[in-house]
Formats: structure tokens, C-alpha cells, sequence
């Protein structure tokens, strides 16, 4: 799972989050269960039956592969982008997320359309509603676009 935090850094800047999450997910689980079925159980005989503390073998494949495709689709997309366009965007609204890493929320609009951006404790603190901040469109190596805040 330590991968897949890579890939879900940064998702609430993407233009398309639910698309990528689902894309690479169906990527991760398929190649995990290629991976053990047709290759790894002809290869070690017995292994298709084993099973331990009630935790299967295959599932942890599985989510092993969702948290490697996860995190090298969001790795890959991001490292290796081209800017779109950059310009000045007015922040309409500023919300904090709960929980047990609190998440620092950035809202403007984008095309019309209003979009969360997630930003860093510091920079969030730094600014304010109805100020101008500076924003980069970014089309992603793999085709999913998304935000960058360049004073972040």
C-alpha cells in the first residue's frame, strides 16, 4: 500500500479522480490476479491451496499489484507532464478535512466548473478566500490532466 500513496497524493487535483482511481484500480487487481494464477501458482505447486489466518495468498497479490499499478499510473502521470496553460485563479472557498491527517482544501473555478484542490498546511495557511493564486494546468503523461499550485 506503500505505492499506492504515491498515486493517491495529489488525486483531488486531477480533472478526471474518479477515472484514474477506477482505471488503474481494475489495472491493479487484473495483473494481480494474472500474475498469481497464471503464473505464479504453475510455477510453485501446492501454493494455488494455501491459506493462512484466514488471509489468502492471492488477495494479498492482489492488493499488492493495486498499490504498485496505483502508484506508478500516479507517478508516471505527474513526473512526467507538460504544462497546459498557467494563470491567476480567485479562491472561492477554503475548507479543512477531519480525521487522522487533517486535509487542506483549496476551491476555484476552472472552466467554469468549481474544483477541490488539495493543498500543503503552510500554503493553505498562507492565503486567503477571494485572493488570486497561481495555477498550472497540466496534461499528465497519461492522459489524465490535472492542477498544479505553483507557489506551493
Amino acid at each position: 500500500m506503500f505505492t499506492a500513496s504515491f498515486g493517491l497524493w495529489g488525486l483531488d487535483n486531477y480533472f478526471q479522480e474518479a477515472k484514474f482511481a477506477i482505471v488503474f484500480s481494475l489495472l491493479g487487481i487484473t495483473s494481480g490476479i494474472i500474475f498469481y494464477y497464471l503464473i505464479l501458482c504453475p510455477l510453485i505447486t501446492g501454493l494455488i491451496n494455501y491459506k493462512d489466518n484466514n488471509w489468502s495468498l492471492p488477495t494479498g497479490f492482489i492488493i499488492g499489484f493495486l498499490g504498485i499499478s496505483f502508484g506508478l499510473g500516479g507517478y508516471i502521470n505527474k513526473e512526467y507532464s507538460t504544462i497546459i496553460y498557467c494563470k491567476d485563479f480567485k479562491v472561492e472557498r477554503k475548507a479543512q478535512g477531519g480525521g487522522r491527517h487533517s486535509s487542506y482544501y483549496i476551491y476555484v473555478k476552472v472552466n467554469n466548473k468549481l474544483e477541490r484542490l488539495e493543498s500543503k498546511a503552510d500554503y493553505w495557511n498562507s492565503i486567503s478566500e477571494k485572493e488570486n493564486i497561481n495555477l498550472c494546468i497540466r496534461k499528465g503523461k497519461l492522459g489524465y490532466n490535472f492542477v498544479k499550485i505553483t507557489d506551493e
